[in-house]
């Protein structure tokens, strides 16, 4: 089980669904978030709030490999 603290951070991916902006937790304490909010994704208003509570919001950036 992953402890929470405010120095671990909080790391989502950001997918577009369907023309719509829906942010997926990428690591466990994101995860615990969205376990919290009874949902599969994370909503501005819940980042803002971990934000608040002193959690560093990380958006890991898709990377393209060519061959």
């Amino acid at each position: 089980m992953t402890v929470l603290t405010a120095n671990n951070p909080l790391m989502v991916t950001i997918k577009n669904v369907y023309g719509t902006e829906m942010i997926y937790p990428a690591n466990s304490v994101a995860q615990i978030f969205a376990d919290i909010a009874r949902q599969k994704t994370l909503s501005r208003e819940t980042l803002k709030l971990a934000k608040a509570l002193g959690y560093e919001i990380q958006v890991m950036q898709p990377t393209l490999e060519i061959a």
